[in-house]
């Protein structure tokens, strides 16, 4: 059986779409001091490490080799293709339109 959704996941899920929709706001906003293409490769970069180094140091877990070579790959060619076209994008509309195309 279902339960409703309270309050506290509710509120977890608009704080989400805020920080996810906020992130190609600040792209463009510092998109003439810096590349945007720049600035997805560093985010995309230190999330990586973030991820590796939470699954290998705080959670300890063995990753399965046969696992991350072809779904991991898979996955990461797919999320690298979005980025590309969010900082593509950036740089010939406006943040909003960006949104909008990547939330449809």
């Amino acid at each position: 059986m279902r339960k409703p959704v309270d309050g506290t996941a509710a509120l977890a899920m608009i704080v989400l779409c805020l920080v996810w929709g906020a992130q190609q706001v600040a792209i463009k906003a510092i998109a003439d001091d810096m590349d945007t293409m720049m600035q997805v490769a560093m985010r995309s970069g230190i999330a990586a490490v973030l991820v590796w180094g939470m699954g290998r140091l705080v959670l300890r877990e063995a990753w399965l080799p046969s696992v991350w070579c072809r779904s991991g790959v898979a996955v990461g060619l797919l999320f690298a293709g979005e980025f590309l076209f969010i900082a593509e994008g950036l740089r010939w509309t406006s943040a909003s339109h960006t949104a909008v195309f990547l939330y449809i």
